[in-house]
This record gives C-alpha cells, structure tokens and sequence, in this order.
C-alpha cells in the first residue's frame, strides 16, 4: 500500500449473531475475518435485507414503526458502494440457492472483501492525488495573481505619488529615456514629436488634476466648516438634551410636590368633612333634644294656662260670692 495514504481503519466489530453464523463450520472467526481483512466502521444499523415487494404492517400503516423510513436511511449510512451491496447480496443468493459449504461461502467473502478494499484504495489514492495536483494548481495560481497584484499595487502606488507631489516627474521620466526639452530632432524626429504629445498630454492631465485638486480642496474646506458646523450644532444638542433633563426632573419634582400637596389636601378634605359630619350628627342631636324640650315646655305651658283659668275662674267665684258692703269696709 502507498505509505502516503491514510492508515486502515480498524476492524468493524462483529456482532454475537455473524459469530454464530460462521462459528458453525469451525472455520471462520473473528480473528481470522480481521487477519484477512479491514473494513471501515459503520454506523450500528440494522442492514438486513428488505425486499422490494414487502408489505407494511397494520402498525407501519399506523405511522407507529421505527423503521418508516429506514431504506433511505440505510442508504446514507450505507459503507460500501451500491454495487458491492448487491454482489454480496448476489453471493448469498447464490449460497443458499447452491447450498455451498461454508467454507466456499468464506473463501468468497473474503475475495470480495479484498477486491473492494483494493478497488476503494486505488480510489482513494486517486483522489489523494486529485487533491494535491489541485491544491498545487491552486497555489501556482494564487502566487501569480499575487505578483500581478504587487506589481499593479506599485504602478498605483507611483501614479498616486506622481499626482500628489505637484512636480513633473514624467518629464523627468522621458528624459531618462533621451527626451530634451532644447534638443534637435536629429533622426528621431518621429519619436520627439510623439514623445512632445504625451508631454502635452501629461501637462494637460496634470492641469487637469490641479483643477481637481482646487476644487477637492475647496470641498474638503466646505466639508470641514459643516462638520465644524455639525460639532457645534451637536453641542449645542447636547446642551439642550442637559438643558431638557434639567426640566424634566424639576418637572417631576414639581409633579411630586403637586402630587403629596393634593393628598394632604385631599387628606384635610377628608377629616373636615368627618368632622363637620360629626358636627352635624351632634347638632342634629341637640336640635331634637331642644324640640323634645319645647314640646315638653308648651305642653306644661298649657298645663299653666288651664290652671291659671282655673284659678281664675275659682276666684270670680269667690268674689262673686263676697258681699260688696263687707268688701268695702275691709
């Protein structure tokens, strides 16, 4: 095996029940299954064949089984591919229609198993080497693009300084190149005049960016008086927000004060009505009280009348009686 490939799995446990099945020859254990070969472990599923045909019980119908939906399941947890599946399917079909020995059963087994472990490390030694070869091409690629960025970023760089430090360094440039401003054109008038048009084209761009970068400079002043403006403005905001907390609380004081003032008032209220209930409730009293006496006077009153006209009568009688000679000489 290539040492560069990931190392074996371990072997998948074996069950009591694959024990048992092969035990019965005297010839197949598990020592002998992780001698011969190595299996990747799987998901502990129950992957017992289902036929096509079958039919669902009264409590699969239910919707109350476990196994709803376990063919799908199966086939994402599935270790092996469709086609071993089915050749070791094939291979017990074949056993129990034969009636084979288990000793031809194991012998079998054991090619298929060696023939797909074979078939999925060249498949994945394959795709090891898929892998690197990309992640190669990759890395080529990512270090190009990163040179053409470098030296994109330095041609940028160069132009950004060129329009920033106000001098022509571009005529400088050419005449590195063999350009005079004073020199004949020689042999090379062709290339003096179109070297004279890119310097007129460089002058007219550089005069251009000077324009632009007096009006940029014109926008970053008005930019910096309204955000001088904006500071003040949020000073000011800020004051007014102190200035409305400040009013808030003295609000809320006031509402507080309001607030006990109408209790106590509302308390004051309260006793004086008690207690003019309770002045009225004694003035009621006494009002009856005198009412009771001056019934009691009027009726001794008239008591007093009738006696008086009693008496009175009682005394004309007397007198009525009395002598008026007698009278006179008392």
């Amino acid at each position: 095996m290539d040492p560069t490939l990931p190392p074996p799995m371990p072997p998948r446990p074996v069950d009591d029940d694959e024990n048992e099945l092969f035990n019965q020859g005297g010839t197949f254990t598990r020592s002998d299954l992780t001698r011969t070969f190595t299996r990747r472990p799987a998901i502990p599923k129950d992957i017992s064949p289902i036929p096509d045909n079958s039919m669902p019980s009264p409590a699969q119908q239910d919707g109350v089984s476990p196994r709803a939906n376990i063919r799908a399941n199966r086939q994402k947890t599935m270790t092996m591919d469709p086609s071993g599946t089915h050749e070791l399917r094939r291979l017990f079909a074949d056993a129990r229609q034969s009636g084979i020995s288990l000793d031809d059963l194991e012998a079998k087994m054991v090619d298929l198993f060696r023939t797909k472990d074979a078939e999925l490390n060249s498949r994945l030694a394959k795709a090891m080497e898929q892998v690197e070869h990309h992640e190669k091409h990759e890395c080529h690629n990512d270090e190009a693009n990163l040179m053409v960025y470098r030296a994109l970023i330095a041609e940028y760089q160069m132009m950004i300084d060129e329009l920033t430090s106000g001098a022509y360094i571009h005529v400088g440039r050419l005449e590195e190149y063999g350009y005079s401003k004073n020199a004949g054109c020689g042999m090379n008038c062709k290339a003096s005049a179109e070297r004279d048009s890119i310097k007129a084209e460089l002058d007219s761009l550089h005069e251009d960016y000077s324009k632009l970068y007096d009006s940029f400079k014109r926008l970053r002043g008005v930019a910096e008086e309204q955000k001088q403006e904006y500071a003040q403005l949020h000073e000011k905001f800020a004051e007014k927000v102190e200035e409305n907390k400040r009013i808030q609380g003295k609000l809320i004081r006031l509402r507080e004060d309001a607030q006990n003032k109408l209790e106590m008032a509302s308390k004051d209220m309260a006793d004086c009505l008690r207690e003019r209930d309770e002045s009225l409730v004694g003035l009621k009293m006494k009002v009856r009280q005198l009412e009771v006496d001056l019934k009691s006077s009027q009726k001794e009153l008239e008591i007093k009348k009738n006696e008086a006209i009693e008496l009175r009568d009682i005394c004309n009688q007397l007198m009525s009686q009395i002598e008026p000679g007698s009278d006179v000489e008392q």
